[in-house]
């Protein structure tokens, strides 16, 4: 039993040591008159990574415009998460949820000191501010040297779109002047306070018709240099990546050879030796020019001229005959291709045709052009009433119908005057009487 006991709360106390254990959050104010929100963790080795922010009761990240930034200290038994809220949040509230390593997430609803309420309520004019400036500064440096060094406190440091040319360039020439931060505290805090002035929201694409406002050093030395450093590297990789992709895209285009000029240059001058001008036998002036002009005649071949004027002409000589040999082909294809066309439809309705026609399983009667071929034979053509008679008192006979049948052959007996119908009705009596 104590066993079991020593093992229960053995792993009570180790599930309880895994478990990420979250202060309760502290507010104040920095130096910057910012709203800081605090929280210990502890029992957990966090990064920032392993922290994210949603909005209070949802699954939709925080809006990053409430938030100036996140920092995360570590003190060894434990790490402090900070919350500075942006100037721009002026509510004496603040809710979220905080999510770490999907293994803690709490809604937090927090009321905060307001701006107002921590001011002063009398604010120091600004000469006032100024006189205590310059009194303070007096101690320490001489007073001649003042008059420099207050135009750089009084003005933040700016570049002008002008003078920008890289984040690189800029936060190595503040580096210069602060050896205790570092570039990528710096490039990341002129990143977070001029978001407007960078192309796509990178850091690597910065315009050039934008002033940059340099952060203070303060702030500068609040952002996490871990942080500061993976989100650049960050977005480093994910612009490498974009400019690869569209530079694979490329057409590379590439321009001929152009031909040597080999031009063969032939003057035939026929200029004689210059003689001096003499004035004095020439009174006229067109005499006088006339004597002292000399005609030259200048002879250019360029063979490459002429031979690329030869591959002109025979390449629209080759070009017309090729359409012309295009076009009979073309034709010859249509042709044929409507002859077939034409053929099929022939083959197809001969077809139809020859489904019409009546197909029979026996062989039809021969006509051999007689009228009567077609009756049988011993029927009587005439209009003979004793032999009509005859021929339905038979035909009540073979129907077995006696009463009928002698009703009628006793009559045709009486009244008949023919010899032979008498003898062929006495004869059907007799049979008809033996049934």
């Amino acid at each position: 039993m104590l066993r079991f006991l020593a093992l229960f709360f053995l792993i009570s106390s180790i599930n309880i040591y895994g478990e990420v254990l979250l202060s309760s959050p502290k507010i104040n104010l920095n130096s910057q008159d910012q709203r800081v929100i605090e929280f210990k963790i502890q029992n957990e080795s966090i990064k920032d990574d392993d922290i994210v922010l949603y909005e209070y009761k949802t699954d939709n990240f925080i809006n990053e415009i409430d938030i100036a930034y996140t920092l995360l200290e570590d003190f060894g038994n434990y790490q402090l998460f900070k919350i500075i809220l942006s100037d721009k949040y002026q509510e004496d509230y603040f809710s979220f949820k905080i999510n770490i390593k999907n293994d803690f997430i709490k809604d937090i609803f927090i009321f905060l000191p307001s701006k107002l309420r921590n001011s002063y309520s009398e604010p120091i004019t600004i000469q006032n501010n100024n006189q205590v400036l310059r009194d303070s500064i007096e101690e320490i440096i001489p007073t001649e040297e003042i008059e420099d060094i207050s135009p750089i406190i009084n003005s933040p440091k700016v570049f002008k779109g002008s003078e920008i040319t890289t984040v690189w360039n800029m936060a190595e020439k503040i580096k210069e002047k602060n050896s205790d931060v570092s570039i990528y505290q710096i490039m990341w805090s002129i990143y977070l306070g001029n978001k407007e002035a960078f192309i796509n929201d990178n850091i690597n694409l910065i315009r050039k018709d934008i002033d940059i406002l340099v952060p203070s050093i303060s702030k500068i030395k609040n952002i996490s240099y871990q942080f500061a450093k993976d989100s650049i590297l960050k977005m480093n990789n994910s612009f490498a990546q974009r400019f690869s992709s569209a530079s694979k895209s490329l057409l590379v285009l590439t321009a001929p050879d152009m031909p040597k000029d080999n031009i063969d240059k032939s003057l035939d001058t026929g200029i004689e030796k210059l003689t001096d001008i003499t004035f004095d036998n020439l009174s006229d002036p067109k005499d006088f020019v006339k004597e002292n002009t000399k005609e030259i005649s200048l002879g250019i071949e360029n063979e490459t001229v002429t031979a690329l004027l030869n591959q002109v002409e025979e390449s629209e000589v080759n070009k017309d005959s090729n359409f012309e040999i295009f076009d009979l082909v073309f034709i010859s294809l249509i042709s044929l291709a409507s002859g077939a066309l034409l053929a099929l439809i022939f083959i197809q309705l001969r077809k139809i045709k020859i489904s019409k026609e009546q197909e029979y399983d026996f062989e039809e009667a021969k006509d051999d052009n007689s009228m009567f071929s077609v009756l049988p034979k011993g029927l009587s053509i005439e209009n003979n009433q004793d032999q009509q008679q005859l021929d339905l008192a038979t035909t009540y006979y073979e129907m077995n119908d006696k009463d009928n049948a002698k009703k009628i052959l006793s009559n045709l007996a009486k009244k008949s005057d023919n010899d032979e119908i008498k003898k062929r009705v006495n004869d059907l009596l007799s049979k008809l009487n033996k049934l």
